[in-house]
């Protein structure tokens, strides 16, 4: 599949034409994540296929966000933050309500829990991966902005590898990984902010889909 040169951060702006199969997978790898979150899938399915969905889905996601992905300015900021926090905390406080008043939560505790915006605290857990995504195109759009600037490209493109494969080691507990995918990654992990140790490999694999 062919696909546009990243943008230039000088000046000129160029419009990246969107490609409707990149689309469909992202469609497909969503419907994927749905599927994951389904325990009755596991029946219908044999168990390689099944944890193939897993090993596949949001790596692979998060690889097709990086396909459109232009360098870090303000105005990118603002449009993903309208795209992905705005429709998360939408999504995560109409649901806090939902259990406040229907099940009989605590309103503080769930007003700190969509806050922290981790799966574990969050009332609808599967949304935990929204801002991971939003971390991790403003990281990646930062690196667009450093890699397009001059230099070294080569070397550039293995400092952020480098960077990011050291912290996600500082984050993984080899005795724990029973899935090599990213939720399994984020289950190891209860209590970050906003999943913000889960950004070095997401923005690794959005940064594959904007160079890959």
């Amino acid at each position: 599949m062919a696909k546009p040169n990243p943008p230039s951060v000088e000046g000129t702006t160029i419009k990246k034409p969107r490609v409707a199969t990149v689309d469909i997978l992202k469609g497909i790898t969503i419907s994927l994540v749905v599927a994951r979150h389904i325990p009755e899938m596991a029946t219908l399915m044999p168990d390689r296929i099944f944890f193939g969905l897993g090993l596949l889905r949001l790596p692979l996601f998060f690889f097709l966000s990086g396909v459109f992905l232009k360098a870090y300015s303000w105005q990118l900021l603002k449009k993903k933050f309208s795209q992905i926090m705005i429709p998360f905390y939408l999504a995560s406080i109409g649901f806090g309500l939902v259990y406040y008043y229907f099940l009989g939560g605590d309103l503080a505790k769930t007003a700190l829990s969509i806050l922290y915006a981790t799966g574990k605290t969050l009332p609808v857990s599967p949304l935990w991966y929204l801002p991971t995504l939003f971390f991790a195109l403003v990281v990646s759009s930062l690196f667009i902005k450093f890699y397009e600037q001059g230099g070294s490209k080569v070397i550039k493109l293995a400092i952020f590898a480098v960077a990011c494969i050291y912290l996600i080691h500082r984050f993984i507990d080899p005795n724990y990984i029973y899935e090599f995918d990213l939720a399994g990654l984020y289950y190891r992990f209860r209590g970050r902010f906003m999943n913000i140790d889960l950004v070095p490999f997401a923005a690794l694999c959005v940064v594959g889909g904007v160079y890959g």
